[in-house]
């Protein structure tokens, strides 16, 4: 066994993390995980709700009167840097001197065919303005750059601290879209947003960013620049921000599962993934949540229908916990009746789509049977009393990513997850064929109940499934790893979450994960 030094005793108190946490970890990394186990996909009325033309106007009329009561805030996991979405070229900064004698020719090479087609398209992009200026303050001329074919130039300009220092940015205010007057990025996209579907009666809206620590002072600095820009007409944006914690990093072996430590002799410790958000969305104060992803916007022109599905899944998920926290409260004070019980019975199995234990529908517990109704409320209150959430999911395009599955767990227990393709083993030909034959996708588009029926708030790690870690192969200073994440925010993190999987257009799903996604119609003026 791993024995821990009194500099490791030092680190793992610095980050918060106990000494049984860390050998919990120690543990998952060297048995692994299973696979998750799929029943089938979930699909229209099996799993996914279709809501007519009539529910979708009830239900965001629904969400609309509770604005009068709730103070929803938007949820915007981006803590994640730009380097991502222009990693190819950045690849080809770093070894100009191999590709420039290529782009002359018909190279075929993916890194020449991505240059070009920035270059050619490069007046297209709405962070264009501010490259040229970046370029033309230091006294080259833009024209020239293009004409004599000194792209390399022009990267460094767009990607490093020489220009834009996009390497070194944030995604979310890269910027995403161009206007009239002006572009916006996507953090102010989401501002937007927030105001359309989470501004409550004193004209406030709410959004929490999720960010690096380190990017804190550039949000800070864009935020005085360009707020002004919407608390217009009475206004009120309420930003707030928090960092993912150090008590959910997760320390790092190598291929014999022995921890590695760096040259100063300390433990490696790796971020935990988007899972690590569960806490930071754990600490909002607030009745409803709306979770969305930093880069998946669109620009005005195409709001008003995603804005109108973020009511409408806010509008059912207000329904639905209305009716919880009744049948939660009449349980609790020793009102209910036999036939509210059955009826409670009832919308759990077609509202929340939990399949009901044999036990609880034997003919054996049968009404005005004492122990029947006994067993029934404990059944109600444990299935009802858990955090909800409502998640829109659309129509799978051959996008990569998880989706909406019926899947079944070491307990036999059947129920609805997100589940991503890396917890599904592809070598079972039967597992493999219910993946492919899946018919929707999950673009991170949720609401979510936090609070219970009197008011407390849930303590979310409850309901983490730790079977759903991700355990990966990585690289670190030349030494292969063993590298692991928590359960995904929308996945593991939300296993044991009460869950409603509803369709929404393909509209509502535009992720920006390459520089070239902002070619897309979507992303362009009209």
């Amino acid at each position: 066994m791993f024995e821990l030094n009194d500099q490791d005793k030092s680190l793992l108190n610095k980050k918060g993390i106990s000494e049984k946490k860390f050998y919990n970890q120690l543990k998952l990394l060297e048995e692994g995980v299973p696979f998750i186990s799929l029943v089938q996909p979930c699909t229209p009325e099996n799993g996914i709700k279709t809501l007519s033309d009539d529910e979708i106007k009830h239900y965001a009329e629904f969400y609309e009167q509770g604005l009068n009561k709730i103070k929803p805030i938007k949820f915007v996991p981006s803590s994640g840097a730009a380097s991502r979405m222009f990693s190819l070229l950045s690849k080809v900064l770093n070894d100009y001197e191999h590709y420039k004698d290529k782009i002359d020719g018909s190279s075929e090479d993916t890194e020449i065919v991505s240059l070009l087609e920035f270059v050619n398209q490069i007046v297209s992009f709405a962070f264009f303005d501010d490259l040229k200026t970046s370029i033309e303050k230091n006294g080259l001329n833009f024209d020239n750059l293009i004409s004599d074919k000194k792209y390399d130039l022009i990267l460094e300009y767009l990607l490093t601290e020489k220009g834009l220092d996009y390497l070194n940015c944030p995604k979310a205010l890269i910027k995403f879209h161009e206007y009239d007057k002006d572009a916006r990025t996507a953090f102010e996209e989401h501002l937007v947003e927030a105001i359309k579907y989470c501004k409550t009666n004193d004209n406030t809206a709410r959004v929490h960013f999720t960010i690096l620590q380190e990017h804190e002072n550039k949000f800070t600095v864009f935020i005085e620049d360009e707020l002004s820009k919407y608390e217009k007409e009475g206004v009120k944006l309420e930003i707030t921000f928090s960092f993912q914690k150090p008590d959910t990093e997760i320390a790092a072996v190598d291929l014999d599962d022995s921890p590695i430590r760096d040259r100063n002799g300390d433990l490696v410790f790796r971020p935990g993934g988007h899972g690590a958000l569960l806490q930071n969305l754990g600490e909002l104060n607030n009745e409803i949540v709306f979770v969305k992803n930093i880069d998946n916007v669109v620009p005005d022109r195409l709001k008003i229908e995603t804005n109108m599905f973020k009511r409408v899944l806010g509008g059912y998920l207000l329904d639905i916990k209305q009716t919880i926290d009744r049948y939660l409260k009449l349980i609790d004070e020793g009102k209910i009746s036999d036939s509210e019980i059955e009826n409670a019975i009832k919308f759990i199995e077609e509202k929340l789509e939990v399949k009901i234990p044999s036990d609880i529908n034997s003919k054996s517990n049968s009404q005005n049977n004492p122990k029947s109704s006994e067993l029934k409320k404990g059944f109600i209150f444990g299935t009802l009393n858990r955090p909800l959430r409502v998640c829109g999911v659309v129509k799978n395009e051959g996008q990569p990513g998880g989706g909406p599955f019926w899947i079944k767990d070491s307990q036999g227990k059947i129920s609805k997850q997100i589940v991503e393709s890396a917890q599904v083993d592809n070598k079972n030909d039967k597992q493999n064929g219910i993946w492919n034959s899946s018919t929707h996708f999950n673009p991170v588009d949720l609401v979510c109940a936090i609070y219970d029926y009197k008011g407390e708030k849930f303590d979310l790690q409850k309901y983490v499934d730790m079977n759903t870690v991700f355990i990966s192969k990585k690289s670190k200073d030349g030494i292969n790893i063993k590298a692991m994440e928590l359960p995904g925010l929308w996945n593991g993190a939300m296993a044991y979450w009460n869950t409603v999987f509803i369709e929404v257009p393909l509209i509502t799903f535009n992720p920006v994960k390459t520089v070239f996604d902002l070619l897309k119609s979507e992303h362009l003026p009209d």
